[in-house]
């Protein structure tokens, strides 16, 4: 038994020395808007993002899957004019085609089978705030 708490305390402490020093490499990472990054392109985003935090206008952020496209609006949202207000995060491709309408844009109770109550749609949900369509080419 004393063999089982002698491994299992030696465990542990390499762990925790792990914790501490990954917690060491993520503090040495440069940041802005909650956003990792110091390759040229990624000056590029901040520099741009500086410019659109500065101004109320919708934005489309394109790019691959998995670029980070949701860091940038949100980015753009908490610290921009929209910060107070409602942040609305969809991926379109994780809803069946026949709802997509539906949800955007709002249905009235009854409008079809298991409509049991009015929504407005995130478009209205989202009115002065933003909302982030993600993977809506899908």
């Amino acid at each position: 038994m004393e063999c089982f708490r002698s491994v299992g305390a030696s465990a542990l402490d390499s762990m925790r020395r792990a914790v501490l020093v990954d917690a060491g490499a993520e503090a040495a990472l440069p940041e802005r808007y909650g956003i990792i990054g110091e390759s040229e392109p990624m000056r590029r985003v901040f520099e741009l993002l500086d410019r659109m935090i500065k101004s109320d206008y919708p934005a489309l952020v394109t790019g691959e899957s998995g670029t980070g496209k949701e860091l940038v609006a949100r980015a753009f949202h908490f610290h921009g004019p929209r910060c107070g207000k409602v942040f609305l995060s969809e991926n379109c491709a994780a809803i069946p085609e026949t709802l997509l309408e539906s949800i955007l844009f709002g249905h009235s109770k009854g409008a079809f089978t298991g409509a049991h109550k009015e929504n407005p749609g995130h478009f209205v949900a989202a009115d002065k705030g933003t909302l982030f369509l993600d993977e809506i080419g899908d």
